[in-house]
């Protein structure tokens, strides 16, 4: 992984945990699961076939949440289609 991936990476758990963690109070399942499917989206865009790969990073990392799984779905149910 480069740099550039790993800062990539970093800007993308960033804005997960900011949308994931936006609304503590109350959890908001549809908005979590549109959320998660936009970050799905962005996966995809940056980096095409090895989205998965890169959603399956994001979400073995240590600080990894309930949200980085639900993307990581989000991107597998899209690359099978």
């Amino acid at each position: 992984m480069t740099s550039d991936d790993k800062n990539r990476l970093d800007r993308i758990l960033a804005a997960a945990a900011s949308i994931a963690g936006s609304d503590r109070d109350r959890f908001d399942l549809p908005r979590l699961r549109a959320d998660a499917a936009t970050a799905a989206e962005l996966l995809i865009d940056l980096y095409g076939e090895r989205a998965l790969d890169r959603a399956l990073l994001l979400e073995s990392r240590p600080s990894a949440t309930f949200f980085a799984r639900m993307v990581r779905l989000e991107v597998e149910k899209r690359s099978q289609k």
